[in-house]
């Protein structure tokens, strides 16, 4: 009797430890910022600038004069079906946990701000604390623009964004805050 419960225990344990999903990161797609348009025909164009991961074998350093990053364009008459496109046209299975930045651009300033993100605060896999910004020009241009060094588009947006808070002449937002 004992040792059945104790087996129980166990099993128990092993089954709820949330270890029995593991991720191989070459079939998974990590993004590091979304940025999203809105066209006249009623599509969304959404930028998925994505982290080139390097190989597993390959234990150096990872080289930062060569590109880390990409970007991976998509459409779909919501962003949940660019995202399932994404997924589709990579063949790997899409992860936002890691997104610094939300850039919404030309085209979203004609749609109810809650209809754009109602799919990121519905999302459990994006973090509700990233940075959300907006840009009058198209948000793929500077999703996907190219930097010296590897360097993520994504990555100087948000240090300007702490950097101009800090200076008194930005209030950040966060998604979190846009819903409420």
């Amino acid at each position: 009797m004992r040792r059945g419960i104790i087996a129980l225990i166990t099993a128990t344990a092993v089954l709820l430890s949330g270890c029995s999903e593991a991720s191989d990161l070459r079939r998974r797609l990590v993004v590091h910022a979304i940025g999203i348009d809105y066209s006249e025909d009623g599509l969304y164009t959404v930028s998925w600038q994505v982290f080139n991961p390097q190989s597993v074998e390959d234990t150096a350093p990872i080289d930062a004069s060569s590109g880390n990053v990409s970007t991976i364009v998509t459409k779909g008459e919501t962003i949940s079906e660019a995202r399932t496109r994404l997924s589709l046209h990579t063949g790997k299975r899409v992860f936002t946990g890691n997104a610094e930045l939300i850039l919404l651009g030309g085209g979203i300033e004609r749609l109810e701000l809650s209809r754009v993100l109602n799919y990121f605060w519905d999302n459990n896999d994006i973090y509700m604390g990233i940075n959300l910004a907006w840009t009058r020009g198209e948000a793929k241009s500077i999703v996907s623009a190219s930097l010296e060094h590897g360097t993520a588009m994504a990555e100087l947006l948000c240090e300007a964004i702490g950097s101009s808070y800090e200076a008194g002449s930005l209030t950040p937002l966060r998604l979190i805050e846009a819903y409420n």
